[in-house]
Formats: structure tokens, sequence, C-alpha cells
């Protein structure tokens, strides 16, 4: 049977009439900033996505990445590293963990913005309750900042303002302070009760803050055909997502995140037994949306992150555990397919001159592979020692 081929397989006709389906229907969602298809109602569960911690933000003074190490299919015995590589430097990637001062088995979270200082989140384990949070300057000062009482799965920041997001039973709900005590913001109970019934939030999955500073909301809607993503404007919370242009489809916002002014919503669509990721890009009021990146069966997300594109990264595995990368582009919707990462890379970083940097994990050894601009294929680099306490989270 011909079809075109797409991450490595051919793809029927009859999937590709689909994905075109979606192609097709990204039009209109790029020209709508509301939420389409009225009375849409719950037809089936939303996309099952674990969401990845692993992740790479690049700041003005460098690149840092949170990489998990250790026995990674024992909790307390997988302890999070957050390497840093100054920007310019010639040199391999320092790990700073031990500045952190806390136990990372629970998953390091990174968020930056422009000005401000880095703020690195250590989600709790084991018989800890609440999540560390501690602020860097550029690497070379680090300070602890009020922790915040739970698990938080998701940060953004914007000034001295920091947006966390922090699990709950009921969905989830969302704290925010300026450097005082944390202040609720709203909960997905609450989202639902006012601006989210057509979407009917199930669980809230991400934060953001907009090019204004205003904080965003991520979920993962029960409702049919809507997208989670809201704002609030004057006390009140409204949808602020792109159109689905399938009333039958489940979305979940993977990730949210602002640079440069513009918003990016990496979204999971499900429609059936097919999952496909969309980049929706939101710039002066209007969603762009990037072609569907179809995700195979029994695929899990590894690390994503912004990219130098103004897009996102994706690194996936599929049960055998074969990795792909793919790109999002602010100026094409289309993705980029680079060459299929070192087996065992946790997570990727984009330093820049175009190089990418993907970090192969093996117990306490972190090796750096290289894949330079124009390259085919990765290079392997500096290979790292971790000094990890097996068995030391006890706590």
């Amino acid at each position: 049977m011909k079809g075109r081929v797409r991450d490595g397989r051919r793809v029927p006709r009859g999937a590709r009439a689909s994905v075109r389906l979606l192609v097709a229907a990204a039009a209109g969602w790029a020209m709508a900033p509301t939420l389409g298809c009225a009375g849409a109602t719950a037809t089936g569960p939303p996309p099952a996505i674990a969401l990845p911690i692993a992740t790479s933000v690049t700041t003005s003074a460098g690149t840092w990445a949170s990489v998990p190490m250790g026995h990674l299919k024992q909790h307390l015995n997988t302890f999070w590293q957050l390497f840093f590589q100054r920007a310019g430097a010639k040199g391999g990637w320092k790990d700073v963990a031990t500045r952190l001062a806390v136990a990372t088995n629970g998953g390091v979270l990174l968020s930056e913005a422009p000005g401000a200082p880095l703020v690195v989140a250590v989600r709790p384990s084991n018989q800890l309750h609440f999540t560390a949070l501690v602020t860097s300057v550029g690497g070379r000062t680090w300070s602890p900042r009020r922790p915040v009482d739970g698990t938080v799965s998701s940060l953004a920041t914007s000034g001295d303002q920091v947006v966390a997001l922090v699990k709950s039973r009921s969905g989830g709900r969302v704290v925010t302070s300026s450097g005082g005590a944390w202040k609720d913001l709203v909960s997905a109970m609450s989202l639902a009760s006012s601006g989210g019934r057509r979407c009917a939030p199930l669980v809230l999955t991400a934060v953001a803050t907009d090019a204004s500073g205003n904080p965003l909301i991520g979920a993962s809607c029960g409702g049919a055909g809507a997208v989670g993503i809201f704002s609030e404007r004057a006390g009140r919370w409204r949808s602020v997502g792109p159109a689905v242009g399938s009333p039958t489809a489940h979305v979940e916002v993977v990730s949210l995140s602002t640079t440069d002014g513009r918003t990016n919503a990496l979204l999971a669509v499900a429609t059936g037994s097919t999952t496909l990721l969309v980049d929706g890009i939101l710039v002066t009021a209007r969603w762009r949306l990037s072609e569907p990146l179809v995700l195979g069966a029994e695929t899990r997300l590894v690390s994503t992150g912004p990219s130098p594109s103004g897009g996102v990264f994706v690194l996936s595995a599929s049960r055998s555990g074969r990795e792909r990368l793919a790109v999002s582009s602010r100026l094409g919707r289309r993705w980029a397919l680079l060459p299929r990462p070192p087996e065992g890379t946790e997570s990727v970083a984009f330093a820049g001159s175009g190089r990418v940097d993907a970090f192969v994990v093996g117990g306490t050894v972190m090796t750096d592979w290289v894949l330079d601009s124009g390259a085919s294929s990765w290079t392997k680099g500096k290979a790292s020692r971790v000094r990890i306490l097996f068995g030391s989270s006890t706590i």
C-alpha cells in the first residue's frame, strides 16, 4: 500500500486522510482565538499523556537542563541533576544540583523570564510534603525562596511573580507569589464553574504567563472539541485557546511557555485511537498552529521544552525504546525531525549556534552527545560522573 513516509514508516492513505483533515482544520483553528464547536459533549476519556519533567532552557547567562540519573526504574534511587553550561563556554556541562541543598528524587522544574533570576523547583519525594524553590542569578548566586505546600507540576515566572500549579485530588490548584506568602489564584473546580464550563477541566496541566505577565492556565478537557487554555481579565476567567476542528477530539495542554512575546501551547489531540501533537503559537491575539505530529502507539514523551527557533522540541520514545526528536518553528507549520538521538537520551538542550546536546544517562554517568549545525549524526562528547548515594533518600 502506498503512502507518505512519516516518522520512519509509511502511513497508509486512510491515515493520511485523517491527518489531512486535522491539518485542514488547523487553518480554521488559526483564525479564531476562542473555542469552537458549541454544544460539544464528552464522548470518551481525554488523552492519557504522561507529562514529562525533564527539560532545558537557555538564558542570557547560559543553558540549563534537568536530567534524571541513577536507577531510573526506582523512584527513590532516581536523583535529578541540574546541568549548566555558561554562554560562550568551551568546556563541558557542570552539575550544580548540590546547590539546591535538598533531595531531588521528586524531580526538578525550571522557569526563567528575561531580566529575572532562574527559578528552580525541587518537587517533594518520600515523606516531604512541600516543593522547595531556589533562585539563581547566572549560576553564580543561589537563594532560597518561600516553598510551596504540596507538589508543583508546572512553574512560570514574570519579573518577581512566580505562578505554580499544585497537584490535588480535585484536579489541581494554581497559586502565585511575588516574594511573600503564596496566594490561591484558581482551582480546577472553580475554573470549571466559571469560564471553563465547555472544557469541563478534569485536571490542570500547565501554567505560564502571557506577554503582559498575566497568568495562563492549561488543562485536560473532559468536554470534546474544547481546548483548555484560560486567562483572567477583570477578575473573570475566560477561554483563550484555539478552536478544535473535530467536535469529537479530546485535547490536553502538554505545556505552555512565553518567549519574546509569543506564547507556545503544545497540545495533545486525541481522535479515536490516534494521538497528535500540535504546537500552537499565539501572536497578537491570533493562533498559528503547526501541522500534526503523529505519536505512535504506546509512545511516551521523554522531554519537552523551548527551541531557539521560537517553537518547541519534543523528545519521545516508543515502547521498544527507539527515540525521536522533533522541533517546531515559529515561522513554519512543519515539524523538523532531527537525526535519531543516541540510545538512553533523557533530555536535549539547544545551546546556540545551531548545536544540540543530548544527555545520555547510564546510572551515575551522563555522556554529552553533540549534533552540530548541519550534521547528519551525533558525536560523542565528554562524560560526567555524578556522585549518588543510593538509598539515601529516607526522609
